[in-house]
């Protein structure tokens, strides 16, 4: 028996989005970019938010060093129409 390999006719120009939730925790928040991955790992913090809204006025970035943290919640499949 053989494997189809790629996409499938059905599959072919659909895209997905992941939704997650998270659990941010006690979080650093930050403004400069740095290594904070110490702070966390020591067990300071659970996560780290660099806070790119307040420092340029863009947005902000979360990132978690456990995996336990995130939980895919749903995904979301589309197709684009030009």
């Amino acid at each position: 028996e053989t494997i189809p390999v790629g996409p499938t006719q059905a599959q072919r120009g659909l895209f997905a989005v992941l939704f997650c939730r998270s659990l941010v925790g006690r979080a650093l928040q930050v403004t400069d970019p740095a290594d904070y991955g110490p702070l966390v790992t020591a067990g300071d913090f659970h996560s780290v938010v660099g806070d790119r809204e307040k420092a340029v006025g863009t947005f902000r970035e979360f990132v978690f060093f456990h995996e336990e943290s995130i939980y895919p919640e749903f995904a979301v499949f589309y197709r684009r129409e030009m």
